[in-house]
C-alpha cells in the first residue's frame, strides 16, 4: 500500500514547525509542511500534482500504455532528496533544461509526495543515503533531455508498447533517471529487478513500482507555527 502526502487530507499531524525564510504565500495559507525529520538524504520523492499540466497528463498516459498501474502511473516527477529541506531534480526548461537544486517546499500544496527508500541497503550500508545525494549532486547542471522523453512517448503508441525500450542518453537525462543512476552508483545495482527490461529508460512509474524501494511509512504533516 502506497504512502503519502497528500494536501487534501491532512489527518494526523507532527505538531508544529517554524516556517523558513521566503516562504512562499500560498504555501504560507495552505499552513502546514511535510515533517522532514524523517526523511532522509538520499531518498527517492515521487511526485503527482493535484492539478497537472497536459504534459504531466501525458506522462501519465504514457506510463499507463506501458502497462504500469495506476497507481504507479500517477506519479510524473520524480526527486533525490539532499537533505535540509532541499531535493536534487532533473526538470525541462524553456531557457536552461538541467539538473538542478530546489527546495520541497515549492511542491507543497500543490502535489501528492511520496518518499521511498532501500532500507535494505541502510541496513547493510548505513551511510548509502549520504552516498546517493552526493552522487545526485554530481549529475548538476547535466542538461535535461528532451528528445529522450519524446522518444519514450512516441514509442508507447508502438504495437508492442511493453517490448519498446529507449537507452539511457549518454550526456542527457530525465528525472526518474536521476535517481536511477545515482542509486546505481551506490548500490551496484538497480532499484528494480525485472520491472523493466534492461536497455529501457526508468520512468518514475517504474521506480513507483520497485520491489526494493520501501515506502517511508512515518510520513506526515506539521502546522506551521
Amino acid at each position: 500500500m502506497q504512502v503519502f502526502l497528500d494536501p487534501a487530507r491532512i489527518g494526523r499531524t507532527t505538531g508544529e514547525v517554524k516556517a523558513p525564510a521566503q516562504l512562499p504565500d500560498r504555501v504560507r495559507e495552505f499552513g502546514y509542511l511535510p515533517d522532514l525529520k524523517v526523511w532522509r538524504p538520499g531518498d527517492l520523492l515521487l511526485f503527482s500534482a493535484l492539478e497537472p499540466t497536459g504534459v504531466q497528463k501525458e506522462i501519465e498516459e504514457t506510463q499507463r500504455r506501458l502497462e504500469y498501474a495506476d497507481e504507479d502511473s500517477l506519479w510524473h516527477h520524480a526527486a533525490v532528496y539532499i537533505g535540509d529541506g532541499y531535493l536534487c531534480e532533473a526538470r525541462p526548461g524553456w531557457i536552461r533544461p538541467l539538473a538542478r537544486v530546489r527546495r520541497v517546499v515549492d511542491y507543497v500544496g500543490r502535489h501528492l509526495i511520496r518518499v521511498l527508500r532501500d532500507e535494505q541497503l541502510l541496513e547493510s550500508s548505513p551511510d548509502a543515503g549520504f552516498r546517493i545525494a552526493i552522487a545526485a549532486l554530481k549529475r548538476l547542471d547535466r542538461p535535461y533531455s528532451i528528445g529522450t522523453a519524446l522518444g519514450q512517448w512516441l514509442g508507447s503508441f508502438s504495437p508492442d508498447p511493453v517490448e519498446h525500450g529507449i537507452r539511457a542518453p549518454k550526456r542527457g537525462m530525465i528525472c526518474s533517471q536521476l535517481f536511477y543512476e545515482a542509486y546505481l552508483e551506490v548500490a551496484d545495482r538497480r532499484p528494480m529487478r525485472s520491472t523493466i527490461a534492461e536497455a529501457r529508460l526508468p520512468l518514475p512509474a517504474a521506480l513507483s513500482a520497485s520491489d526494493r524501494l520501501d515506502d517511508e511509512k512515518k510520513v506526515a504533516w506539521a502546522k506551521l507555527a
